[in-house]
């Protein structure tokens, strides 16, 4: 985790968010060749997600 994420991360967890670090997730996208069609795997990132959870405090 590069250092400003780290900072953010920490900045939210502060904040009462629970959050999870860099997660990556195959996509399938279809190309379109001259001859045929195909499907292409690409990888995508999300750098930080976070969730919050609105029950009491003590129950979260």
């Amino acid at each position: 985790m590069e250092a400003f994420e780290q900072v953010v991360k920490v900045f939210l967890e502060t904040q009462g968010y629970i959050v999870t670090g860099n997660v990556k997730f195959p996509v399938p996208k279809k190309t379109q060749k001259k001859e045929y069609s195909e499907t292409q795997i690409h990888g995508y990132e999300v750098d930080i997600g976070l969730a919050s959870c609105s029950l009491p405090q003590d129950a979260c």
